[in-house]
Order: structure tokens, then sequence, then C-alpha cells
């Protein structure tokens, strides 16, 4: 009885529509893949395709078109970039960390020194791309292409690899303990001072 009379006054009405409000906030942040993202910082990537330290956290930018992007110290994590074009981008010493690259073209982007920890790479291409000492650390890249690319120092340890293409790929010093290289192909690829899960590799060092 006590609730039949408060929706019928004006206390019940204005308490009804606080809740209302409340819920479509809920909605709205939950659903919104940009919520949290820094509107100045996407601003200006889609005005410059530059953004120097940028924070893009979370973002959804599945195929969208990046290429040759300069994305230089930039925090990606968690950002959903499946189908997008990032050929020649340059996100070195940024973070990609639990992001979400399945199937995009990373052709000869820079990497270097970038946290990609636990990102997805499934099935994208990373032909000739430089990740030269990238935390790798439990990363997904079963089916990725990484032909001719550069993972000097690279910290590869427990990531995916299942049925990658690391053919002629310069894997001197990195360290590939606990990975995944079932079905994968490292035909020509460089190997000194490598840590492969069955013991350190040296069949390249004198190879310049």
């Amino acid at each position: 009885m006590y609730l039949f009379s408060l929706s019928g006054s004006k206390a019940g009405k204005s308490y009804c529509s606080r809740w209302v409000g409340v819920i479509i906030f809920v909605v709205f942040v939950f659903h919104d893949p940009s919520w949290g993202v820094d509107g100045n910082d996407l601003h200006r990537l889609k005005a410059k395709n530059t953004c120097i330290e940028c924070d893009l956290s979370g973002a959804d930018l599945r195929d969208t078109i990046l290429s040759a992007a300069i994305l230089t110290r930039s925090n990606l994590a968690k950002v959903l970039l499946a189908g997008a074009d990032l050929r020649f981008a340059k996100i070195d010493y940024g973070s990609l960390e639990g992001a979400d690259l399945w199937g995009s073209s990373l052709v000869g982007i820079d990497l270097r020194y970038a946290d990609l920890r636990e990102a997805n790479f499934s099935f994208a291409n990373l032909t000739r791309s430089n990740l030269n000492f990238a935390n790798l650390t439990g990363a997904k890249m079963g089916a990725a292409n990484l032909t001719e690319s550069s993972l000097r120092g690279a910290n590869l340890r427990n990531t995916n690899l299942h049925r990658v293409n690391l053919n002629n790929a310069d894997l001197r010093g990195a360290d590939l303990r606990g990975a995944n290289l079932k079905k994968a192909t490292l035909k020509g690829a460089k190997r000194c001072k490598t840590k492969m899960p069955w013991g350190e590799d040296n069949s390249g060092c004198l190879e310049r």
C-alpha cells in the first residue's frame, strides 16, 4: 500500500526519475566502447594520424585505417584493433597490453620496446615488422605472419606461436622459453643466444 501511494505522489515520480537517469547512465557506460578514452587524444589521432604519448586505452578502433600513424609512447592497452590497417605505424615504447589485433595488417610496424603482454595477434600480418626488445609475454600469435621480422631481444615467454611463420626472422637474443611452437616455421630464422623451449640455440652466431 505504501509503495502504491508513493508511486502516485510527486516524491515517487521524482524517485523513479532519478532511477531512470541512473539506468541510462549505466547502459551508456557499459555499451560505449570509447568510455574512458581521452576524447582530445582520439580526435587528434583521427585528424592528424599522429598522437604521441596519448591515452587511447579501451578504444574501439576495429577496421580503422591507421597506416603510417605515429603513436610513439602511447597507451593502447585493451584497444580493439581487429581488422585494422596499421601498416608502417609507429607504436614504439607504447603499450598494447591485452589489445585485440586479430587479423590486422601490421606490415612494417614499429613496435620496439612495446608492452605487448597478453595481446592477441592471431592471423595478423606482421611481415617485416620491428619487434626488437618488445615484451610479448603470454601473447596470442596463432597463425600470424612474422616473415622477415626482427625480434632481437624480444621476450616471447609463454607466447602462443602455433602455426606462426617466422621464416627469415631475426630471433637473436630472444627468449622463447615456454612458447608454443607447434607447427611453426622457422626456415632461415637467425638464432644466436636465443632461448628456445628446448634450450639455447646459437646456430646463427656466425651470421652478421
